[in-house]
């Protein structure tokens, strides 16, 4: 299958070659009805190019607006990992924090803190991916529906 982008550049750069050779020609040539046909040949060569370059420029903005949407959905899905993790580290510190401060209050149950401190150590790698997973799911599914 054939790049169109791939063709209009081939096609772009053939125009440009043929129009410099064309105006090689028309400089070298003494003949008036000689120099007026390749000046013709020479503007058909130009116009041709400018259709070229138009049609090089719609092909390449689908791929620029796609650039751009992959950059913002790597920004977002960036922001959104670290604002997860973020509230993640806290919540756990906030109950890391509520267990020591029942160990400090009732000495006589350090199994209820270690048993925290194993739930936590267990429990952290699941609870963080599912954090992040549930912030940017939604990112995922407005930048898929926009591209559809």
């Amino acid at each position: 299958m054939l790049d169109d982008r791939l063709v209009v550049e081939v096609m772009a750069r053939s125009l440009v070659e043929r129009l410099q050779r064309l105006e090689r020609a028309q400089r070298a040539t003494r003949n008036p009805a000689q120099a007026e046909r390749l000046m013709t040949a020479s503007l058909k060569e130009m116009h041709a190019l400018e259709r070229a370059l138009r049609r090089r420029e719609e092909l390449a903005k689908p791929r620029q607006e796609l650039v751009g949407k992959c950059k913002e959905f790597v920004g977002r899905v960036f922001q959104a990992t670290k604002d997860a993790c973020a509230a993640f580290i806290e919540d756990y510190l906030r109950t890391m924090d509520d267990a020591v401060n029942a160990h400090l209050a009732d000495y006589s149950h350090p199994e209820r803190l270690v048993r925290r401190m194993s739930e936590f150590q267990r429990d952290w790698p699941k609870a963080m991916r599912q954090r992040v997973s549930d912030a940017i799911r939604p990112i995922w599914q407005e930048t898929m529906a926009t591209l559809r």
